[in-house]
């Protein structure tokens, strides 16, 4: 088996809306010229990575990775995951670990000095999986939606 993470592409689209489908299933589907537009802003979105994983050419995990200019830690950046998904059937294979890996790397790579995610599962295999792959419970997290 063959694993490959990249940036996402315009080519993508279906995808992504894939994966997202299964990640969040009870979202609306959304109107073509939407998702096209903003697809089209997140991959040229200074500060925005859509990394995409796929195995054997199918696709089989995503997530984003925002580095976030900062004027604090010696200006030094601070980067954020969201949307971190891994296809059903692509489960426990390891899809999930390159993902974080990746994003681990360019974000040092970008010079961060820190790299923050938010989980809204209350599932302690979920906090397991993030605590292997070196992220630790820190902080309080708070959100507002609209």
């Amino acid at each position: 088996m063959t694993t490959t993470i990249r940036t996402a592409e315009a080519s993508d689209l279906g995808a992504i809306l894939s994966l997202y489908a299964e990640f969040n299933p009870d979202d609306p589907a959304l109107d073509p010229a939407v998702a096209a537009t903003t697809f089209d802003d997140i991959l040229n979105r200074k500060g925005v990575d859509l990394l995409l994983a796929r195995r054997d050419g199918v696709p089989a995990g995503s997530l984003t990775l925002i580095v976030i200019p900062n004027l604090t830690r010696s200006a030094r950046p601070y980067a954020f995951l969201e949307n971190v998904v891994t296809a059903k059937a692509h489960r426990r294979t390891g899809i999930g670990r390159a993902l974080i890996a990746e994003a681990v790397a360019r974000a040092q790579q970008a010079n961060c000095y820190k790299l923050m995610l938010l989980t809204g599962l209350d599932n302690p295999a979920v906090h397991a999986f993030y605590q292997e792959t070196g992220f630790q419970r820190a902080k309080a997290g708070f959100e507002m939606r609209f």
